[in-house]
């Protein structure tokens, strides 16, 4: 990835997203961070819809730090981004109703939501101070 000092990067504590340097947001991202996942299918379409955890926002964009795809037919197109969790799982849930109204015949085939991350206690520093 290219690195670009006009990229703010964000890691996720519990749900809530928070700065981070790009190491941090590299590290955190080793794996996918999925929100939803929903597969809709029927005889003429499949659709794929997904919402995950980006953490990145362009200097003068919009925050892109959750994300919903969707995948028809192996083709992708980015449907929206979101600032906050809350947002994304509703974006999600509307994008597949969307889909849904769209092509009536479509049948959930895969529906996947991760559960809401608790976030971190705090840890406190003074107990790591050292004594003589």
């Amino acid at each position: 990835m290219k690195v670009n000092s006009m990229t703010e990067y964000y890691i996720l504590d519990g749900d809530k997203p928070v700065p981070a340097t790009c190491e941090e947001w590299e590290a955190f991202h080793e794996e996918p961070k999925l929100i939803a996942k929903t597969v809709l299918r029927s005889g003429d379409v499949d659709v794929e819809i997904v919402t995950q955890f980006e953490g990145i926002q362009e200097e003068g964009e919009e925050p892109r730090l959750f994300e919903t795809w969707y995948y028809v037919d192996m083709d992708d197109e980015v449907q929206n981004a979101y600032s906050t969790w809350d947002e994304a799982e509703a974006g999600h849930g509307q994008a597949v109703a969307e889909w849904r109204a769209k092509f009536p015949g479509l049948i959930v085939s895969e529906d996947v939501h991760k559960q809401r991350p608790v976030e971190q206690p705090k840890r406190d520093q003074s107990s790591l101070a050292l004594t003589d």
